[in-house]
């Protein structure tokens, strides 16, 4: 598994290891509705984190798996108090079930896993924001043990299963979270260029503007929204500086196949 390779280092080495002084009063916000889950090592393959069920395969391990349209994927955060949030799935709300920190070392390999709701530490989560739109993952079982939830990939180890490691400036730390801000969009995560035009707030015409990208500008494409104009449709996009924002799809292009609802194929 790379997910510790050069490219993946953000900080300072401090005497062979990696050191990072968690912040626990700086929480950041999750999403009000349903969200994915993807980190920075492992977006760019297109891989989300998908919440299994209690007592299912891997003892319920939570793994990383392609982003597709399965409702283990699409995750839900209730707050708590002290900046904490609940965590669970559109899979497994009903069932009252919650994704559960485990420990490094722990059972498991220290995967997180789902379990039934309740009132311990583990399940207590805190998003601490890293800049970008990225945050660290930890609970409150563990954040004083400085650990923080590692996202795994595809294939990998222990069957993929995102794991409690200590906290430290690797890419698959760096969570971000994709609002699904209706049950028709479709999460992409593939790049793209723009063919010149305005970035907006939101998907429509009448969104404020927030930027501009020249033609050839390379972006990422996050997001297929349910809104559209012609025949093409609004895109969540993410420019080259980290900032997101919306594109409608008829100044853009996707690099290698054509993405649905996308004017062309990059040339």
């Amino acid at each position: 598994m790379m997910r510790k390779s050069a490219a993946g280092l953000l900080g300072l080495v401090i005497g062979g290891a990696l050191a990072l002084s968690m912040v626990p009063l700086a929480a950041e916000e999750l999403p009000s509705g349903y969200f994915k889950l993807t980190t920075q090592f492992r977006e760019a393959q297109g891989e989300c984190l998908e919440g299994n069920q209690f007592n299912g395969e891997m003892s319920g391990g939570a793994f990383m798996d392609r982003c597709q349209d399965v409702s283990g994927q699409l995750f839900l955060a209730t707050p708590r108090r002290n900046g904490y949030y609940k965590l669970t799935t559109q899979f497994r709300e009903t069932h009252g079930e919650c994704l559960e920190g485990n420990q490094l070392g722990g059972a498991m390999n220290g995967a997180a896993f789902m379990d039934r709701c309740q009132n311990v530490s583990g399940q207590l989560w805190r998003a601490i924001p890293q800049g970008n739109g990225y945050f660290r993952l930890t609970t409150r079982f563990r954040e004083a043990s400085n650990e923080c939830l590692e996202g795994n990939q595809l294939g990998g180890a222990f069957g993929g299963a995102a794991s409690m490691d200590r906290c430290q400036n690797v890419s698959g730390q760096l969570w971000r979270a994709v609002s699904m801000t209706s049950s028709r969009d479709v999460l992409i995560q593939a790049p793209g260029r723009s063919l010149g035009g305005v970035v907006r707030s939101g998907p429509g015409m009448d969104t404020d503007r927030i930027g501009s990208l020249p033609e050839g500008a390379g972006l990422t494409i996050m997001r297929q929204t349910s809104e559209t104009m012609g025949e093409h449709y609004w895109f969540e996009i993410m420019m080259p500086n980290g900032v997101l924002g919306f594109q409608w799809g008829g100044i853009m292009c996707s690099e290698g196949n054509l993405i649905p609802g996308i004017f062309e194929v990059c040339r």
